[in-house]
């Protein structure tokens, strides 16, 4: 077993020898030795939000949305390559980002019975290989020992949110999303994650579903937010 493990390792300095690891930003070299594929500066250059929870009753069917970062330079291109070229590496450095967050904010948390995440429809979920939300989710209840559940799944194909103009996104996914079946949201206080907020939109249609199967109250936390 030593000596497979050995050849491993030589296998692996080789490969980081012949394609030196890069910032999953910026593209520079980063320091292979590590698990998250990101420079210093581009760490640096994550700014936070400093918006204050969304909490509007007439337009939001969550009790409130909590969002960390602010979705722009860095934090950005980290966020798409998370997503869109599968760097699932990055899902550490999101939840020490979030857990760092909680910390300062323990009422999150507070009453909290399980948490859950949006859903991508299956398709998507394919290509994509991971749900980058799920993988959030996962990362915090396993921080703070809470349950994680899928508690939802998207009823039908629509656009991308990112497509579309601000009026649009707001219709966009009327009806989308339904309780996944054998789920269990009522009763319970539910911690909703995704990774960014942008409209809301998103966040509500899945709220408003949690809540109409019986869940008591629930909660956003986002990465990031949008303009």
């Amino acid at each position: 077993m030593s000596d497979m493990i050995s050849i491993r390792d030589i296998a692996k300095g080789i490969a980081s020898l012949a394609y030196p690891a890069q910032c999953a930003a910026c593209k520079a070299p980063v320091d292979d030795g590590g698990e998250i594929p990101v420079c210093r500066d581009c760490l640096d250059k994550i700014r936070p939000s400093e918006r204050p929870p969304e909490s509007d009753a007439r337009r939001f069917s969550f009790s409130c949305a909590y969002s960390v970062c602010r979705y722009e330079g860095s934090m950005k291109e980290l966020t798409h390559s998370f997503k869109y070229r599968r760097k699932a590496s990055l899902a550490k450095l999101f939840s020490n980002i979030l857990t760092d967050f909680i910390n300062d904010r323990p009422e999150i948390l507070q009453g909290i019975d399980i948490v859950t995440f949006v859903p991508l429809q299956a398709a998507r979920s394919r290509e994509r290989e991971f749900n980058q939300s799920e993988l959030l989710a996962r990362g915090i209840a396993g921080r703070f020992g809470l349950a994680v559940e899928c508690l939802l799944e998207k009823a039908a194909a629509t656009k991308n949110q990112n497509q579309l103009p601000r009026e649009e996104r707001m219709v966009n996914l009327r009806g989308a999303f339904r309780p996944k079946a054998g789920a269990g949201p009522a009763g319970r206080r539910v911690l909703l994650i995704d990774d960014v907020m942008t409209t809301g939109a998103t966040l509500d249609e899945c709220s408003k579903t949690l809540i109409n199967a019986g869940a008591i109250e629930v909660r956003c936390l986002t990465l990031s937010r949008g303009a």
